[in-house]
């Protein structure tokens, strides 16, 4: 493992620690105590994996509500898109009538990934 890759986990590491054992102090209290001055929550792994899951969870609502309750195959179809193509679908979604608008719209998104 090269040092850079080493020091990418021993932050990812001290990140996690930092999150789950100080759940309840604002992310400017965090900046203060840690002298972290130009410190950009959205270049965390933690930001990326929250946006992804959020986007997801919100997609998957409007989806629902817009043709019902998705087969299971087409859930985790959607749960592979990345977070771009999850906006790019919560924008085209608006359009879609059937099941079959949303199946064309992967079958089309995903050959572009």
């Amino acid at each position: 493992m090269s040092d850079k890759a080493l020091q990418k986990k021993v932050l990812d590491l001290i990140e996690t620690i930092v999150v789950y054992k100080l759940p309840r102090i604002s992310r400017q209290e965090l900046i203060k105590m840690f002298g972290l001055g130009d410190f950009d929550i959205k270049t965390t792994r933690l930001y990326e994996e929250l946006k992804q899951e959020t986007t997801l969870e919100v997609v998957m609502s409007q989806l629902r509500r817009r043709l019902g309750n998705l087969s299971q195959q087409l859930q985790d179809r959607i749960s592979q898109l990345s977070i771009k193509q999850l906006e790019n679908l919560a924008e085209a979604l608006l359009d879609f009538s059937t099941e079959g608008d949303l199946v064309a719209w992967l079958q089309d998104n995903l050959t572009q990934a």
